[in-house]
């Protein structure tokens, strides 16, 4: 039997890409009419720039760090690839990390298994890759510091 348990926060403990989607296309549709653009071309612009920017594995090490940032030039590039105003690019991404961040949640039996691992008396680890600011805060938001003898944050 093992005597640690290590875990992962995004998408293991909390939902915090289900909500992109629809954060995305929200965005879009706000800009896109200051853009003139449909919002659906918008949006397939920046995914199609997002994937772009993300295979370079040299780019996406130092740049997984810095994901606000990151999200900028996105779609600073899937504007300016379409022709459209790049001035824009930093308030729509802000707009996308305003609404996936209010759609955080954590998964249902998260808090359950948590507390059963904790009494077993194993010890628990939270690893979890990004910034330092994004992930502190969904620990703190989600009160989960509290089931951890120990948290490593890729950004620190």
């Amino acid at each position: 039997m093992p005597h640690a348990v290590f875990l992962d926060m995004d998408d293991t403990l909390l939902d915090s890409s289900g909500g992109a989607e629809e954060s995305w296309k929200l965005a879009c549709a706000t800009f896109a009419p200051h853009l003139g653009i449909a919002p659906e071309q918008l949006r397939l612009a920046i995914r199609k720039a997002a994937q772009e920017f993300w295979k370079d594995e040299a780019v996406s090490g130092h740049w997984r760090v810095k994901l606000k940032e990151s999200r900028v030039m996105f779609v600073e590039n899937a504007l300016r690839e379409e022709k459209l105003n790049v001035d824009l690019a930093k308030p729509l991404a802000t707009l996308y990390d305003e609404q996936v961040t209010a759609r955080y949640r954590l998964f249902d039996d998260a808090i359950e298994t948590l507390e059963w691992l904790r009494s077993t008396g194993k010890r628990l680890g939270l690893l979890t890759n990004g910034p330092q600011d994004m992930q502190r805060e969904k620990i703190a938001r989600f009160e989960l510091e509290q089931y951890f003898d120990f948290v490593v944050i890729e950004g620190e």
